[in-house]
């Protein structure tokens, strides 16, 4: 039954959010500079969208088993590549963006419950 859930996850408008959150930041860093006020409404959307996944994932997960965290942090990276390589960049700017997201840490995103 958690398969089901995962795959949900996997597809639900949520984590799409985040995931096009996560690429836009990317992107408006290769052009604004660091203390430009795009990023930070971009950190904010980005907190936002990632409260939303989370409340998301653990309504459909419950118990929250562990290899989940691996699986959810696989999906971000998988979707956010994709999204990359739709952005209207050259393929070395491309290729940057996802090094970057591939070097982040997403297990975060399900939350420790005790």
């Amino acid at each position: 039954m958690e398969i089901n859930h995962i795959s949900k996850i996997k597809e639900s408008d949520p984590l799409r959010v985040y995931t096009t959150r996560i690429v836009r930041r990317h992107f408006l860093r290769k052009f604004c500079d660091s203390d430009h006020p795009v990023l930070n409404i971009e950190t904010d959307l980005i907190s936002m969208a990632k409260s939303k996944l989370q409340e998301y994932i653990i309504s459909m997960l419950t118990p929250i088993l562990p290899e989940f965290r691996t699986t959810i942090d696989k999906y971000v990276k998988d979707l956010a590549s994709e999204k990359t390589m739709h952005l209207d960049l050259d393929d070395e700017d491309k290729m940057e963006i996802i090094s970057l997201i591939m070097g982040e840490n997403f297990e975060d995103l399900i939350p420790i419950i005790h």
